[in-house]
């Protein structure tokens, strides 16, 4: 017994001794471990190779996406492989292309071969890898779109290869063309077009005294109408052929055509010159008011007169045009008009300042007038003073129309960013003058701006023109900083401000640039809050750059800081302009 015992207790421990199998199991195992791990890289690289071909695939779909509707199935399939050949070299596209209409549709595939390196041993020598992607144009929208575009004088400095304002024409040209060769925008999206420089123009053609929101009636509502004119010493031969501003203008075009009204308009009083709001009959200085410029005293002529280019420059400087002039020196940049006539009311030369310019005798059948000319300001002088823009276009899609406008504008004069925002979005406002928008509650309809400038707000003081006279700066679309009654254009008890609630009348050119730029940023809220998506483009070059508080006005006017943009050349104006187009009508990726 003690035998058996024994040997059954050697055999037990030779049988659960378990020294050394590890490495037995190790040695049996290596080999199949090696072919996982390398199958797991290969399989690791084919995967990254599939992310690749999905990228490829992608980029491939959006552009073809990008293609005009009428491109043929062979060509976009042509496309298609060449796109994918720069992408990855190592992608086939899967042929034909699956392509679906209203709206279309395009589903891309292509596949990829990778060949491995470790599970070739396992008899795997390749891995397929395949990627698809669908693109869709979207269905076409409609858009109503306003470009509000600088055509000051600082437009004709060197841009780049040319002038400022001849990139402007190229980038704004450019725009039109995208906008209706692109499937994104419907064929009923229209282009506005607004020039601005100190004022903005409509038509005079096709607005006029019959329009029912100019204030051209043979009695007119506007307190402003007549604050530089007074009809109050005039006979009543001179009140009937003058009954409003344009009456004044008919008789001026009789001396010479180009003092006809050239279509300029006043800002309306505050808080209604940042609002869209057509006219009511229940606020009389909701109406706009005719731009007139006022032929401005003559003044003592000692010298100082003559070199703003008053009408008596050809007088000798010893000859006082009145026996008494109180103030008795005036300096002014827009005299066109003798200021006495041969009518029995308007011979008096005894007046003060006030009188001189305000009388409205002279208007009447003048003779003696100063032919129009550049002034030492380069405006030429008469009732259309610093009216130097074109005519603006009204929402069409007519792009004949739209390029001759762009094609015909000239850089003059000063800016004021305000005029050009305010009248594009009237351009595509439903509630304004024009009535032109669709309705701002129709979801179909995007309505967006784009604001070019290539400076800031100015308006001229005598503070800083160094002169001196009685109206404190040039006249504009804001008016006279005082006018010829004495109202300021801060506003009185006699005369509904144009400025800013608080505003204080300036008495300096930073002061009146403030001033502007407060009722810009005001507007550009207001239109923002209409749900009107706003971009700008700041044209700084380095040979007339836009200062900071400049590029601050235009990204606080943009709907968010990503659509202010600045362009420092013309290549880079054109390419800022063609960045908002397809902002506005961006591709996606669908699936």
């Amino acid at each position: 017994m003690s035998i058996k015992v024994r040997t059954m207790s050697i055999m037990s421990r030779f049988l659960g001794d378990r020294r050394g199998n590890i490495a037995v199991i190790f040695g049996l195992s290596f080999v199949p471990l090696m072919f996982i791990a390398g199958t797991g890289i290969d399989y690791g690289r084919a995967s990254a190779m599939r992310t690749r071909l999905q990228n490829a695939v992608d980029g491939t779909a959006l552009s073809l996406c990008q293609t005009s509707t009428a491109t043929t199935s062979a060509a976009l399939e042509d496309q298609a492989t060449k796109l994918i050949a720069s992408y990855m070299p190592a992608a086939t596209l899967t042929t034909p292309l699956a392509i679906g209409a209203n709206p279309r549709t395009i589903l891309v595939k292509a596949t990829a071969t990778y060949t491995t390196a470790f599970a070739s041993l396992l008899r795997i020598n390749t891995i397929n890898v395949s990627a698809s992607s669908q693109c869709a144009t979207p269905m076409a929208q409609t858009f109503e779109i306003a470009i509000a575009l600088d055509t000051t004088g600082s437009m004709n400095k060197a841009g780049g290869s040319g002038t400022k304002m001849a990139a402007a024409q190229d980038a704004t040209k450019k725009f039109v063309d995208y906008v209706y060769t692109k499937p994104a925008f419907s064929p009923q999206t229209r282009i506005s077009i607004v020039p601005f420089a100190a004022a903005v123009a409509v038509d005079p053609n096709t607005y006029g005294a019959a329009t029912s929101w100019i204030d051209g009636s043979s009695a007119p509502k506007s307190a402003y109408h007549w604050t530089n004119v007074d009809f109050s010493a005039a006979n009543a031969t001179v009140k009937a052929a003058i009954k409003n501003r344009l009456d004044i203008f008919a008789q001026l075009k009789k001396l010479d055509s180009t003092w006809g009204w050239a279509g300029c308009l006043e800002t309306l009083p505050y808080p209604l010159n940042v609002q869209d709001a057509a006219p009511t009959a229940g606020n009389p200085d909701s109406y706009f008011v005719p731009m007139f410029a006022p032929d401005e005293p003559a003044g003592n002529t000692t010298g100082l007169a003559r070199i703003y280019g008053d009408y008596n420059y050809n007088i000798p400087s010893t000859t006082d045009r009145y026996a008494s002039l109180n103030p008795s020196v005036q300096n002014y940049s827009n005299s066109y008009l003798e200021d006495h006539t041969a009518q029995s009311d308007c011979s008096a030369k005894t007046m003060t300042a006030s009188e001189a310019e305000m009388r409205a005798c002279k208007y009447y059948k003048p003779t003696q007038y100063s032919s129009p000319t550049s002034t030492w300001l380069s405006i030429p002088n008469g009732p259309n003073f610093l009216c130097t823009s074109k005519p603006l276009q009204t929402l069409t899609n007519d792009t004949v129309k739209l390029k001759a406008l762009v094609d015909g504008l000239a850089p003059l004069g000063s800016t004021n960013i305000f005029e050009g925002f305010m009248w594009a979005w009237r351009t595509i406002s439903p509630l304004s003058v024009f009535a032109q928008g669709t309705a701002y509650s129709d979801t179909t309809v995007r309505k967006v701006i784009v604001l070019m400038t290539d400076g800031f707000n100015s308006w001229n003081t005598n503070a800083d023109l160094g002169i001196s006279n009685i109206n404190n700066s040039l006249f504009s679309a804001m008016g006279y900083i005082t006018n010829g009654n004495g109202t300021k254009v801060s506003g009185s008890s006699a005369l509904a401000g144009r400025l800013v609630t608080g505003t204080a009348t300036p008495t300096s050119d930073a002061q009146a640039r403030a001033a502007l730029d407060a009722l810009t940023r005001e507007a550009c809220t207001n239109a923002k809050a209409r749900n009107i998506a706003v971009f700008t483009i700041g044209f700084s070059v380095p040979n007339d750059p836009i200062d900071q508080a400049g590029i601050d006005l235009l990204r606080d006017c943009a709907t968010v800081p990503a659509q202010a943009y600045v362009a420092n050349s013309s290549t880079a104006l054109i390419a800022a302009f063609d960045d908002i187009a397809k902002s506005i009508g961006k591709l996606r990726i669908v699936r």
